[in-house]
């Protein structure tokens, strides 16, 4: 005889077997792509709660170069390393560029060249 509670059961598992297996998962990562001065493109997963000093961290070392060289810019403007993922209003697949930072210029002549241009070293060995 037609058992009607085993056809359920089993009608049932299959059904949440078909709505499980096509669920995705959500996940609330960004895959953004950062362009740097040199021409390389990289591609990285960040999380909504990173802030920009953990890019310039994930992507520094991918250059070459130390987290405190880089600069982040997004939409022409440079992001401080407190600003947050999510404060930055970057979308799924968004482009932000790493350009390495320049060092200081003095603004005052260096110590070891007199107002003349000659080196201190030169007039000491001159003398």
């Amino acid at each position: 005889m037609f058992d009607i509670v085993n056809f359920l059961k089993n009608l049932l598992y299959n059904m949440l077997a078909i709505f499980s297996f096509s669920r995705k998962k959500l996940s609330n990562k960004l895959s953004i792509y950062v362009k740097s001065n040199t021409g390389s493109t990289l591609s990285v997963d960040l999380e909504p709660h990173m802030d920009i000093k953990d890019v310039k961290e994930i992507v520094a070392p991918q250059l070459g170069l130390a987290p405190d060289e880089l600069k982040i810019i997004f939409a022409g403007k440079e992001l401080s390393d407190t600003i947050t993922i999510s404060e930055c209003d970057l979308g799924q697949q968004s482009i932000i560029h790493a350009v390495k930072a320049r060092s200081a210029i003095p603004s005052s002549p260096s110590k070891n060249f007199q107002a003349n241009g000659k080196s201190r070293l030169n007039s000491i060995i001159s003398e």
